[in-house]
This record gives structure tokens, C-alpha cells and sequence, in this order.
């Protein structure tokens, strides 16, 4: 029996990049090849069904040195802070790996690119949705607040776009040929990897551009409330931070509706999901200030937004804000026992 002269890491299913955005922004794994003969081998690399454009091959990445990042066999990360170049260059197709010794190989995927390879997880057509990069949902009487059925918040993608952002895989292989010389002659191995990058826009949309804080005394608390859509299958992963101008902390926010606080960083909200964010503001001191909330989509940066906050706050609260008045007599008239007795009461916030 023919000793194996080259042994890969991954297991028979092959390579699978999950959870890849569909974004300027490569995604990449890695795996490792092994060379199990007493001999050098020469090993080709090239990816079936796919271009070279969308899935090439690296032995190093800069964006990998400074250790930020470390990629292992199995795990696909796609950071945005990575500069984009070196994923483009230093393309490898084929590589010698000495006697009994290893080698890393860095699959780069470009989604960018891969859009006419995919192949839809369901049966609707996944498209880009219309001004996706704009946050501002607006919303219309037909729209019942977005809830489900079951009142969990799950949301129709029809009610926000008329286009879906679903999964879509993309599919082809990796080939690999493995050569080791023997004198006058060569042994070739080769191995037909499947690979599958399951892809998916990341897109969320806001129903406020601006909030507004009146008659605000400090001390006291005041919310507003706002409504944040993921608008796509994949979960979103967002920042949400407001830096106020006055010289303390003065927003807090909370889910509406579990009550649970709102870290700034990393909130994961599943597909299709609404969540309904509320703003607890106590002001500090007196003033008229303007502040931006910023909402930022971890998955992809390019996808943000903004929402105004004018708060005016004063020290100088009339009686008449503070005291709801009587002015007329409030009678029932006679009264049986058993049997309840009604009167129209009108309070006017003054």
C-alpha cells in the first residue's frame, strides 16, 4: 500500500466559512498541510468553480503579525480593521514543503465578488436591499408595530424592504496536488477540498432621526424611546454610545422590553428582530445642549447611524408646571350601595 504523501487538517466535509458579511471586506481561514515523506514535495493550489478574485491563497498576512488576531484551523474572521491590500497580495498557487515538516495555508474569500456563485438557503431571491447603507426606516400606518404573532418581536422582512437579505452559500473546491520526485520518476496525490462560505448582508434600520428633551429640571428623569430593526437573517452585533456634553454621564439605555440595561458595546440582536431601545436621560446642570447618538453595526462599519438629541434643561419651573389644579367641583350626586357611580375627569398637562 502507497504511503500518503500529504495529509491536510480539515475533515472530509472540507472547508465551511460561516457567518461571512457580504461586505468589501475579505474573510478568511486557514488550514494546515503536512508533509509526511522523507523527500521534499511540490504542492499546487487552486480553487475549482471559483476565480482566483474570490478565493485565493496566502503562506503570510501582514494584517496577522502583530498578533491581534489569531487564525486557527475551522475559524473564519473578517475584522474591518484589517488593511485590505495585504489580502490581495502575496497570492501563493504553489509552494514546496520540506521533509516531514508543516505548512499554514491562508484561504482569503472575497464576498464582494462572489455574488454570482451563490445559491439561495430558501426560496426567495436574496438582493440587496434598496439604500441599505441608509439607517432611517420610515414607517407607514400598515406596519402594526412590527410585532409577530407569537409576540416574541420576530419581523417579517417583507414589512421593512422589499427585498430579503438571506443566507446564500457559496460553493466550489479547493484543489490540491501533491509531488514528490523518486529518482527519474514522480508520485502525484491530489485531493479535491469542497469549500462552502455561507454569506449574508448585515444591514439595520432606526425610525427616529432626532429626540427631543423639553422642560427637563435637573435631578429629575426623563425617557424617550426609540425603535432598531436587523433587517437581515444573520444576527447584528451593534455599539450604541452617546457622548453627552454635559460634564457627567447623563444617558443610560435599556431594552424596553425586558427592562435590561444596554451596555455600549457588542449587543447581538437575532435576524429579523426588533427591539424597542429606551433613552433614560437625568440631566446634570442647566443649558440647552445638542448630542449625537451613534449606532454602529459591528459586522459592518459602513452601516451606521445617527440620531440627534436636543435636550433643554432649566432650573426656573413655574407653579403651573409643577401642580395639577382643581378648579371645578368634582360631584357624584346621590349614590345607591352596590352600584358604581361615573364622572369625565380631565387632567391638562399644563
Amino acid at each position: 500500500m502507497t504511503q500518503k504523501i500529504l495529509e491536510i487538517d480539515l475533515s472530509e466535509e472540507g472547508m465551511t466559512m460561516e457567518d461571512v458579511v457580504e461586505k468589501e471586506t475579505h474573510a478568511l481561514q486557514s488550514f494546515l498541510l503536512k508533509n509526511k515523506s522523507e523527500e521534499d514535495i511540490l504542492v499546487k493550489i487552486s480553487s475549482v468553480n471559483l476565480g482566483e478574485d474570490v478565493l485565493s491563497f496566502q503562506i503570510s498576512n501582514e494584517n496577522l503579525q502583530d498578533g491581534d488576531f489569531i487564525l486557527n484551523s475551522g475559524v473564519t474572521i473578517q475584522p474591518d480593521s484589517f488593511n485590505q491590500l495585504f489580502n490581495e497580495i502575496e497570492k501563493v498557487n504553489e509552494i514546496i514543503i520540506s521533509s516531514k515538516s508543516e505548512q499554514k495555508i491562508i484561504t482569503i474569500f472575497k464576498p464582494s465578488s462572489a455574488s454570482q456563485f451563490s445559491s439561495n438557503d430558501s426560496k426567495s431571491n436574496s438582493k440587496s436591499i434598496t439604500n441599505s447603507r441608509d439607517p432611517i426606516l420610515k414607517i407607514s400606518s400598515e406596519d402594526k408595530g412590527y410585532e409577530s404573532d407569537d409576540g416574541e418581536g420576530f419581523v417579517n422582512a417583507d414589512a421593512i424592504s422589499s427585498s430579503q437579505n438571506k443566507f446564500r452559500e457559496i460553493k466550489g473546491f479547493i484543489s490540491i496536488q501533491a509531488k514528490k520526485f523518486v529518482g527519474e520518476g514522480q508520485i502525484i496525490e491530489e485531493l479535491q477540498v469542497p469549500f462552502v462560505a455561507r454569506m449574508c448582508s448585515s444591514v439595520f434600520r432606526v425610525d427616529s432621526k432626532e429626540l427631543n428633551f423639553e422642560k427637563c429640571v435637573p435631578g429629575s428623569t426623563y425617557v424617550r424611546d426609540f425603535n432598531l430593526w436587523n433587517c437581515s437573517e444573520m444576527p447584528l452585533s451593534y455599539t450604541i454610545s452617546c457622548k453627552s456634553q454635559e460634564k457627567e454621564k447623563s444617558f443610560e439605555f435599556f431594552d424596553n422590553r425586558t427592562g435590561s440595561s444596554l451596555h455600549e458595546e457588542n449587543q447581538l440582536i437575532p435576524g429579523y428582530y426588533r427591539i424597542s431601545i429606551r433613552i433614560v436621560y437625568k440631566p446634570t446642570e442647566a443649558g440647552d445642549f445638542t448630542d449625537i447618538l451613534s449606532i454602529v453595526n459591528n459586522n459592518d462599519l459602513n452601516n451606521q447611524a445617527n440620531i440627534l438629541i436636543n435636550t433643554k434643561v432649566t432650573t426656573d419651573i413655574s407653579p403651573k408646571n409643577e401642580l395639577i389644579q382643581c378648579t371645578t367641583e368634582l360631584n357624584f350626586g346621590d349614590c345607591c350601595t352596590g352600584v358604581n357611580s361615573f364622572q369625565l375627569l380631565t387632567l391638562k398637562n399644563a
